[in-house]
């Protein structure tokens, strides 16, 4: 007997924005467990876990959220950094990939174009879930 699997593909959000900083003040910024608290509305706390490298690929964090009333905890681990142009991390508490990309572009002026694509590809039973409410 053959089962066929459905192929479930990613799905990506990604945002642009200006900032009249220059990237390093940028990706400083983004790097700071403490920003995270500022930029994500629903996020409580963020810490660094010591036993990890500090700014630098295999950095890990934990990140306490209420979600509908509950406290919830998610491991975000420093995957790829190319200070202070680029960097990606990917949650480690979900059982679909969630990656985020954090890309800074030096502007003339010496401000950056700051674009952020946060990719989610589905693992087993998410991909009705993720599909929803990203469709136009």
């Amino acid at each position: 007997m053959f089962v066929r699997r459905r192929r479930q593909e990613a799905v990506h959000a990604r945002a642009s924005v200006a900032i009249d900083r220059p990237p390093e003040t940028v990706m400083d910024f983004l790097l700071d467990p403490v920003s995270a608290v500022l930029i994500g509305e629903a996020t409580l706390r963020c810490h660094h876990l010591p036993d990890t490298p500090a700014r630098s690929a295999g950095a890990q964090f934990v990140g306490i959220s209420e979600d509908n009333g509950l406290l919830v905890a998610d491991l975000e681990e420093l995957v790829e950094l190319d200070y202070p142009l680029r960097a990606v991390s990917m949650n480690r508490s979900t059982p679909g990939a969630i990656t985020g990309t954090y890309a800074c572009e030096r502007r003339a002026d010496g401000g950056t174009d700051y674009t952020q694509q946060v990719s989610m590809h589905p693992g087993p039973g998410r991909a009705r879930a993720l599909r929803g409410p990203f469709e136009a």
